[in-house]
């Protein structure tokens, strides 16, 4: 393993002594190079207990790009990141052998001379508002995709078709022989996603998306194998087939604009649970059906705008008391952007679990100021969450969270930010925070949360 990772850093130095010539050489002026660093230091309060310290911990992204142009229409993109929490290594002489490639992709424009065009490889995929896929560049390693997509484009509209291979459980072999392929054969065990995207823009001010993906995960045939281990643990999704479909609406007239998006999901999960000592799978068999639906309006000022915003995310009648229901309701947008959509706090990262399967409300108002020709950008943020569905006990009220941030543009695409967030809980958000409800040790956290962070951001 180590001379696999002095093989990768002797690699890159040699690519990186090659990189002024590259840059001088007549000819070569359609090789593009790019970096980008990231620090962030943040104070995390967020356990609604004053008695406690806050965390401290600082968070490091770095990467380094390399584009090739070849005959006119293929594109060739190479980037490594290293991503990392500040002493992770545990020590000042080890090292985390963290160098990875976060996107390495082909892209070739005008297929068969016809506004066709595909991209292969590992690379980040967003769509709109980042609402149901989103690079989410805010977390210190951000998300990609392995997998392909095909676009055709016109003028007023375009379509993607799409396949990600989100995980694979089968180990490559290089030794093709009669133990290659056991009979009877073993099961498919991957993660995969299907799916199309069309936008259709007739006017300028007017744009409309309709989308819809399938996922299936097939690891119950895995885990079937290994029930025989008996000390092997687990409670996990072990088998979804599920569909999503929507749409999303854009119009904007003047100084005043709009947003309505929404999707609804449908198939299956298996849920399997085994303790440690027994030899027999228990699965729990769901039905999905699930929604969510967004809004927001939104009024453009010369330097300052103002958006009112909501949004439902369905929730599952009983929450987590709702014992095996044979119904699914938590709408679930696993590759959305949430730290942009449900506060920064990101207390509801994990609709799920965060709200005990009760779904979520969010009402929020948000204020840009921007002054014209100028570095400084502030945003404040006002939320007020409630769940979908009442608890057992016959709560709702998560309670209100205030977030606010102000960033200075150093040059283009670089910046020093600063912000954070307090929160406000409400009955409901009190009774899921609780420390070993019902038992003599219990611990009411009930105190206004907090959370502070401070980032540098440089790219090249």
């Amino acid at each position: 393993m180590i001379i696999v990772y002095n093989k990768s850093i002797f690699l890159l130095i040699i690519i990186c002594s090659f990189i002024p010539s590259m840059l001088l050489s007549e000819g070569n002026n359609d090789w593009q190079f790019g970096a980008q660093i990231q620090i962030r230091s943040e104070l995390d309060g967020r356990d609604f207990l004053n008695e406690t310290y806050p965390y401290t911990f600082t968070s490091m992204r770095t990467r380094f790009n390399v584009e090739k142009i070849v005959l006119n229409q293929i594109k060739l993109f190479v980037e490594f990141q290293d991503s990392r929490v500040w002493g992770q290594e545990k020590s000042s002489t080890a090292n985390i052998f963290n160098v990875d490639l976060h996107q390495g992709f082909a892209e070739i424009d005008s297929i068969f001379g016809i506004p066709l065009s595909a991209k292969a490889g590992r690379y980040e995929h967003s769509y709109g508002s980042n609402r149901f896929f989103g690079s989410n560049q805010w977390h210190y390693a951000s998300r990609t995709f392995d997998g392909l997509v095909v676009k055709y484009k016109q003028q007023s509209f375009w379509i993607d078709v799409f396949n990600f291979t989100h995980t694979y459980f089968k180990d490559f072999t290089a030794n093709y022989n009669q133990k290659t392929y056991p009979y009877p054969p073993n099961a498919d065990t991957s993660f995969s996603i299907y799916g199309l995207w069309a936008n259709i823009e007739p006017t300028d001010n007017f744009s409309f998306n309709l989308f819809s993906y399938y996922e299936t995960d097939r690891r119950k045939d895995e885990l079937d194998r290994k029930a025989k281990d008996t000390f092997f643990v687990y409670s996990r999704n072990v088998n979804l087939n599920r569909l999503t479909s929507g749409a999303s609406l854009n119009y904007k007239l003047n100084d005043i604009s709009t947003l309505i998006e929404g999707a609804y999901q449908a198939g299956t999960l298996t849920k399997g649970t085994k303790k440690a000592g027994e030899t027999v799978v228990n699965y729990f068999d769901y039905d999905i059906a699930a929604y969510t639906l967004a809004a927001r309006l939104q009024y453009d000022l010369k330097e300052f705008s103002v958006s009112l915003n909501g949004e439902i995310v369905s929730g599952t009648e009983g929450g987590d008391t709702a014992g095996n229901s044979i119904k699914l309701n938590v709408f679930d947008n696993t590759y959305s952007t949430k730290h942009s959509l449900y506060g920064y706090m990101d207390y509801f990262s994990t609709i799920e679990t965060s709200t005990h399967n009760l779904g979520l409300h969010d009402y929020y108002l948000r204020g840009i100021f921007k002054p014209r020709e100028s570095p400084w950008f502030a945003q404040l943020d006002i939320h007020y969450f409630t769940s979908n569905q009442k608890s057992a006990t016959d709560l709702s009220d998560y309670g209100t969270e205030i977030d606010y941030l102000l960033r200075y543009g150093i040059y283009k695409n670089s910046s020093i930010e600063g912000g954070g967030g307090f929160f406000l809980p409400g009955k409901l958000m009190k009774e899921i925070w609780i420390v070993n409800p019902g038992k003599t040790n219990e611990k009411k956290r009930e105190d206004i949360a907090f959370w502070v962070y401070l980032m540098l951001r440089l790219q090249l």
